[in-house]
């Protein structure tokens, strides 16, 4: 992909004509005027026309956007309201009725993973595209809550016994969502739902991440804000990548995998307390419910891994093995069998340091406020994206070619690799601006 800031330097336009297409949504003359100006681009003339009141044909003045800017910051300002709604981010009223308001709609619009899905199917890849990270995030949230929610119907038909007696049980003193994720067929049944989860928020971390490296570019953000957001979001990505292992290391094989098994979940409430707290510093303008939501949300994501691991670490293991399993380690599915039997109960089923019902207060709380991030995260500023087909170049069987070129259809955009240079030329409707280039060989 192109470097942005470069091909952005371009003031010149591409030329309209009276017979262009149509755009499917009429107010990207605001769109155009208002993404013109965050790029430091003069003000679209079909824009003045419109002011004036002269008649301008719909659409024209988003193919007024210089071309070739491929990914780009829409941001959130009076400019830009038209598109902001068409990608459901708003600039509400500050008094509480249109907060209010604002949240209704959020309610009234649906799950992001039904949205997301929809686009996906019907409407991804068109032209002049408004990316809003933040709905892979809060998708991420609600497939999860839909994976503990399928797990546990699951569990409760096939092995109820489960639900009645294991090691999290005896440790913690009742029984936390992991437990309906953890014995077969629900942990078979839950790993298409894994995927989805796993790919919503690996995908939320690369747009974030793109956008905070624009956002830093145009000096919308500190140094130190969007740091902060590249590590909450390495972070992230990395317990992303261990969450499939919940459904390997699982607590019905020894007690070791059953203390690995809960630190897996601990990592990820760590993780999306960090994504989501770095949310928040992006966005430009949060609303005092969506504060004290995230104050809640962090009071709950700090102390649900603190009790734990309380409870992990004063349960007396060797007490329950000593009566049970003769001074043996539970190490294997036959031995927490032996452990799990009722008549181990007096020595195994021991009282946690921390009450039970703190605990679980603490963890079903979790749950329902990650189902709210969906009404109470704010939106940063979208991305904005325009995709088009680019033609592979072709090889010149000449060793002294120096030149190869990438033709952008439809768009007058030039990309010169030249080799053994460590630049690219790139021109966009006649004006040339030189960037560096990460490689300096063909692709």
């Amino acid at each position: 992909m192109p470097d942005n800031e470069a091909l952005a330097g371009s003031n010149e336009t591409t030329p309209l004509t009276p017979g262009a297409a149509a755009s499917p949504l009429a107010f990207f003359h605001d769109f155009a005027d208002g993404l013109s100006r965050s790029l430091g681009l003069p003000a679209a003339p079909e824009r003045e026309a419109s002011e004036r009141g002269q008649p301008i044909a719909p659409g024209a003045a988003a193919r007024s956007v210089t071309r070739g800017v491929r990914m780009n910051i829409a941001g959130l300002n009076p400019e830009l309201k038209k598109a902001a709604d068409a990608a459901e981010l708003v600039n509400v009223d500050k008094s509480f009725q249109g907060w209010l308001r604002f949240y209704r709609g959020r309610v009234a619009r649906g799950p992001a993973s039904y949205r997301l899905l929809t686009k996906a199917f019907f409407t991804a890849g068109d032209p002049d595209e408004v990316v809003v990270p933040e709905r892979y995030l809060e998708a991420a949230g609600e497939v999860f809550i839909l994976t503990a929610i399928v797990g546990w119907i699951v569990t409760v038909i096939f092995s109820p016994e489960t639900i009645s007696r294991n090691l999290l049980r005896d440790i913690v003193g009742y029984n936390n969502v992991c437990v309906g994720l953890d014995e077969p067929p629900a942990r078979f049944v839950v790993v298409p739902l894994f995927t989805v989860t796993v790919y919503c928020g690996i995908r939320y971390v690369v747009l974030d991440t793109l956008r905070a490296n624009l956002q830093l570019m145009e000096n919308d953000v500190n140094e130190r804000a969007a740091l902060f957001t590249k590590i909450a979001n390495a972070l992230y990505a990395v317990v992303l990548l261990l969450w499939p292992g919940l459904l390997v290391i699982t607590p019905g094989n020894s007690a070791r995998q059953a203390t690995f098994h809960t630190f897996i979940f601990f990592f990820m409430i760590l993780a999306q307390y960090l994504v989501i707290l770095a949310n928040f510093i992006e966005a430009k303008s949060v609303h005092v419910s969506s504060k004290v939501w995230l104050g809640i949300f962090s009071v709950v994501s700090l102390l649900m891994p603190i009790f734990g691991l309380v409870d992990f670490n004063s349960y007396d293991y060797q007490y329950c093995y000593d009566h049970v399993l003769n001074g043996t380690q539970a190490n294997t599915p036959a031995r927490v069998q032996v452990v799990l039997q009722p008549e181990s109960d007096p020595y195994c089923r021991q009282a946690p340091a921390i009450p039970w019902g703190l605990l679980c207060f603490c963890d079903y709380s979790w749950f329902v406020l990650l189902a709210m991030t969906t009404i109470f995260l704010p939106d940063a500023e979208p991305l904005y994206c325009d995709y088009e087909l680019v033609q592979l170049p072709t090889q010149n069987d000449d060793d002294n070619m120096e030149l190869h070129r990438l033709e952008v259809r439809g768009s007058g955009i030039d990309l010169r690799r030249k080799r053994r240079s460590n630049s690219i030329t790139a021109t966009a409707g006649g004006a040339e601006a030189a960037y560096a280039s990460s490689t300096a060989e063909e692709p």
